[in-house]
């Protein structure tokens, strides 16, 4: 128990309770500090501190100390991630403490450099001149002044405030660097590595900032790890279902397109790697939501590469997939508006550019290589520490998405467009072009149905 020490709890720990008359401020966390003084070097020497996402009522130390802490410091953070100080108390060689204080200008303790009169010798400031704040204080009207701070000190004005105290201070204490994606963390207790707290940049959220709701921003990960696990065990059921029927359409359309006679053209060659490509994006779809599952029980340990390997490989194999079926369609209708240029229908030329469709692709996604972690020893996140990558990462996602959209989109429905004229033309009996484009619609739906699978399939 917190209140007890000892091998055998047998030393009941002396408390400290700061309550705090209620007041409403505008804050993210704020921060409680315990300083002994050491008056030899003058430094303030942290025995604890507590991290909070809220401002409580009352704060709570039980200590093992023989007397308690000499000062209490407590730093709220607003929304732009500065501290305000504030001084709780000063007592010495007190065992317990049970005060009632507030938040006010009375104990506030301010940045320096805003307390002197005179703004020139700011850049020649000097802990002698901390005397002065103080007894400039002491003569004005208003309640004085009882401390301040700068980038190493932290001063107390004298009851009279006629000299200023300075001890030591190190204001990073509370600063540690386990949050992602640019999200500032604060520790608690400087004992426990598990005690902190993330402040997270707009459109992220989770314990570590390590969730993603920007537009074309989440992953696949984001979407599964906070559902229960029975949750989870439905969607690898499903993806497993779709993985078999998909083997099965995919192993017919491979044992139809490796034969030479579909590969003469360049349009068998594209629809043999699409099914490879296929096949590859099911297996890697289905190893990832596998892995998901067994990382977020805790079975998988120090994944940190398959983390990184899996979700590069998803990515690259199913984005490649959208570029290859655009380029079917491309030809389709370079084939309908030049019947006669062989260029497009060479193997040598779709082999080609289904090699650099992969190359650049790869490339374009080797950014998930570095910014894919690991975090708890099992869970797969993204950490876009800068806004450049994380910008980057979404313009590539909407590229990839959006422009095979609309190549499809505008291709299939010229060769629609053209089929149907072509089909008027030729047609002896008088069938207006209109009912005749509405049957070439019904014809191609299958191709037109690809398109909002594009879309549908967003999360990467």
């Amino acid at each position: 128990m917190e209140q007890f020490y000892g091998d055998q709890c047998q030393y009941e720990k002396i408390s400290i309770k700061i309550q705090l008359n209620s007041t409403s401020m505008t804050l993210v966390a704020c921060v409680i500090q315990y300083y002994d003084i050491d008056n030899i070097i003058y430094d303030l020497i942290i025995r604890h501190q507590q991290v909070y996402r809220s401002l409580p009522i009352i704060f709570r130390y039980n200590h093992e100390q023989q007397v308690a802490p000499i000062l209490a410091l407590l730093k709220l953070y607003d929304i732009t991630y500065q501290a305000q100080y504030h001084i709780l108390y000063i007592q010495q060689n007190q065992t317990m403490i049970n005060i009632t204080s507030t938040i006010s200008a009375n104990n506030e303790c301010p940045y320096a450099l805003t307390l002197l009169s005179n703004t020139d010798n700011h850049s020649i400031l000097t802990l002698f001149q901390y005397h002065q704040i103080c007894q400039q204080w002491r003569n004005r009207s208003i309640d004085n002044l009882n401390c301040f701070h700068d980038h190493d000190y932290l001063c107390i004005c004298d009851l009279d405030n006629y000299r200023a105290e300075c001890f030591g201070y190190d204001h990073f204490l509370d600063q540690c660097q386990l949050c992602l994606s640019g999200g500032h963390c604060l520790k608690g207790d400087i004992q426990n590595k598990y005690d902190f707290v993330c402040l997270c940049p707009r459109c992220y959220s989770g314990d570590r900032c390590q969730f993603n709701n920007e537009l074309l921003g989440f992953t696949l990960d984001s979407l599964i790890i906070r559902d229960t696990f029975n949750v989870q065990l439905i969607y690898v059921f499903i993806v497993f279902v779709l993985f078999i029927i998909g083997t099965l359409n995919n192993f017919c359309s491979f044992i139809t397109f490796k034969r030479p006679k579909p590969r003469k053209v360049g349009v068998g060659n594209y629809l043999f790697i699409v099914t490879i490509c296929n096949q590859l994006s099911l297996l890697f779809l289905f190893i990832k939501v596998t892995h998901i599952l067994l990382s977020s029980r805790q079975i998988f340990n120090n994944i940190y590469y398959s983390c990184k390997i899996i979700s590069y490989l998803l990515s690259v194999s199913t984005r490649a997939n959208y570029w290859l079926t655009s380029l079917v369609t491309m030809e389709r209708l370079a084939i309908i508006i030049w019947p006669t240029l062989t260029t497009f229908k060479t193997p040598k030329v779709a082999l080609t550019l289904s090699s650099l469709t992969f190359i650049i692709i790869s490339g374009m996604h080797v950014h998930e290589l570095f910014y894919y972690t690991v975090i708890d020893q099992s869970l797969c996140v993204v950490n876009y520490a800068h806004p450049t990558v994380s910008i980057y990462d979404r313009a590539n996602v909407l590229i990839h998405y959006l422009v095979p959209f609309c190549i499809q989109t505008i291709t299939i429905t010229v060769l629609i467009i053209l089929t149907a004229k072509s089909r008027v033309r030729g047609q002896i009996n008088q069938t207006t072009f209109r009912e005749t484009f509405k049957r070439q619609l019904k014809t191609q739906k299958e191709s037109r149905g690809f398109e909002c699978v594009v879309f549908e399939e967003e999360p990467h």
